[in-house]
């Protein structure tokens, strides 16, 4: 069953990216790799053509030959180009082969394979054992199922992978979902799982921001948390605190990672929360008038609804380079700088100064941005960039 499992779900395989396939195949043919992509555009096509140098019956491998030839070629443990590798398969073989080393999707999951040879048991049972998709060792559960005979379920069988998370906008309700709660942790880094005999650690690069207790299950976040750092007390662990302020929070959003965490007990199939990524909260305004006053301006702007204008608020800059720049893009646009304090200065109707702001939501009944923040002037931009009304309110 070993042998199966790799050949027929990757198990124990370390899968290539389609480029780093496209760049040995240049190497090993003496080719640029935009050659070889303008060939095989895509993996399906990629699995296609290599399957094409299998023109023979091949070795007619045994299933542990196939399979253990699949994890050397892999991992590498090999001088064999794919050349090489090709001439011992028949087309039949290569096309699982290819399609397995490159990742390419199944037309069942491991989770669909159990169900079928496993008849009395029930798809909620194996939902309950957190054997979803191809989440868990296929391998590791048919051979206790051998042995035992009744054994099916074990945390150890699972396959854990860091949890998805998806980008947080305002349809999603934080206090709803979570309490309101977020995890500011430093930098942006990679996100990896390590396993041990006691728990499954969530890492951002060295930061600990979830762990799940294979014992004991029902912790929420901030429990697993604390009883992680009674046993951890010189690895940094994010624990979630109350939103302090939208300000702060995306302040720190610039260059490190802002964290919504789903903080209930720990399920490796489901999602780990919601990520605040700057960039997909990113709006076009077009600055309408501004008042200076002093070392700081109050800048009035507007959307469209439709092909009319509309305020949406105001905003204040008080950096220097801020207010340098205000005046420098209003220049460039085609805009006489007025220098007079505390007066409030109307922007010429056919000039379309852009601004670009991060905002998380959209008040629709003042119509206005609630907790803006500068992010620039966008000269390259114009009126057709301007964020519309309609996509603030879906």
């Amino acid at each position: 069953m070993k042998h199966a499992s790799t050949l027929l779900f990757g198990e124990d395989v370390t899968a290539w990216s389609y480029h780093k396939m496209i760049a040995h195949i240049a190497k090993t043919i003496d080719t640029y790799s935009k050659v070889v992509e303008e060939i095989a555009p895509n993996k399906e096509k990629l699995v296609a053509n290599l399957c094409t140098e299998s023109t023979g019956n091949g070795k007619r491998w045994t299933l542990k030959q196939a399979a253990d030839a699949l994890r050397v070629f892999s991992n590498e443990q090999t001088e064999m180009n794919f050349l090489e590798c090709a001439r011992m398969m028949n087309q039949v073989e290569a096309k699982l082969f290819w399609g397995t080393l490159l990742g390419v999707r199944k037309p069942i999951t491991k989770e669909t394979f159990l169900l079928n040879i496993l008849k009395d048991v029930e798809k909620e049972e194996l939902k309950k054992l957190n054997y979803v998709g191809n989440s868990f060792s296929l391998n590791s559960v048919l051979t206790d199922l051998l042995h035992t005979g009744n054994s099916l379920g074990s945390n150890h069988h699972i396959v854990y992978r860091p949890r998805p998370l998806k980008s947080w906008d305002d349809s999603v309700v934080l206090t709803q979902y979570n309490g309101a709660m977020v995890q500011l942790i430093e930098g942006k880094g990679r996100r990896r799982v390590e396993k041990t005999s006691e728990c499954v650690v969530e890492y951002e690069d060295e930061i600990v921001t979830d762990v799940f207790y294979l014992e004991d299950v029902e912790l929420n976040l901030q429990e697993r948390l604390e009883k992680f750092m009674q046993s951890n007390r010189n690895i940094p662990v994010c624990l979630p605190q109350s939103i302090p302020s939208w300000a702060v929070v995306e302040d720190w959003a610039e260059k490190n990672t802002v964290r919504f965490p789903d903080v209930g007990v720990y399920k490796p199939n489901e999602m780990g929360g919601y990520l605040l990524v700057l960039n997909h909260l990113l709006r076009s305004v077009r600055v309408c008038s501004y008042e200076s006053n002093g070392g700081e301006a109050i800048i009035e702007m507007e959307i469209l609804d439709g092909t009319d204008f509309l305020l949406c608020g105001k905003m204040t800059l008080r950096s220097s380079n801020n207010l340098g720049l205000l005046y420098t893009s209003l220049e460039r646009s085609g805009e006489k700088v007025n220098p007079i304090n505390n007066h409030k200065h109307l922007v010429s109707d056919d000039v379309c100064l852009v601004m670009d702001l991060v905002s998380p939501t959209f008040d629709t009944n003042k119509n206005e941005f609630i907790h803006p923040t500068f992010m620039a002037f966008n000269l390259e931009k114009g009126i057709q960039d301007i964020t519309q009304l309609v996509d603030l309110v879906v």
